[in-house]
């Protein structure tokens, strides 16, 4: 399991959202202040690069950036 801080700001205020990987490295739960906010998936088959997708409305404008983030650690 891996776990990573991602720092962003929303609405103006800063915010620190936990992410929690499975095993299999392609579903990643993104948390804010306890509570869930969604699910971040990995498409592997996407060429060149990997595409990071959610069915998560609140995190569809971040999920490339929070992607982009995991691959990077």
């Amino acid at each position: 399991m891996q776990q990573y801080i991602y720092k962003d700001i929303f609405k103006g205020k800063a915010r620190e959202l936990l992410i929690i990987g499975k095993e299999d490295n392609n579903e990643y739960r993104i948390f804010c202040d306890g509570s869930l906010l969604g699910i971040l998936l990995k498409d592997k088959e996407s060429q060149p690069e990997p595409k990071w997708t959610t069915v998560y409305n609140i995190l569809k404008p971040i999920a490339g950036r929070i992607g982009q983030f995991i691959d990077n650690h």
